[in-house]
């Protein structure tokens, strides 16, 4: 019996492991690289070129959530300072409601 419980509860782990992990599609992870890419290239950048980005991969106001949320996970790897972080986190969220 506790050889069952055991198998069980590691099971569920896996199962809950597995959906932690923020797998994106394809075209969010190619619009994801697009605006990573921007940023890194100019820290100081405006909503509306982040909003115009996110609107030539067909993201809208709607589904434009799936790829700013990854941002900031991955903004630490860009070479972005962490004075700098919290205001291109700012307009990410400005252009969210622009697309």
């Amino acid at each position: 019996m506790p050889f069952i419980i055991t198998i069980v509860v590691i099971a569920l782990l896996a199962v809950l492991i597995g959906r932690s992990r923020n797998q994106p599609d394809e075209a969010s992870r190619r619009c994801l690289d697009d605006l990573l890419m921007a940023i890194r290239k100019k820290p100081d950048i405006k909503a509306s070129e982040l909003a115009s980005i996110l609107r030539a991969h067909g993201f809208d106001r709607s589904n434009a959530n799936t790829v700013t949320r990854l941002i900031k996970p991955r903004l630490q790897r860009t070479g972005i300072r962490k004075d700098e972080q919290a205001a291109v986190l700012h307009e990410v969220g400005r252009a969210k409601h622009l697309v």
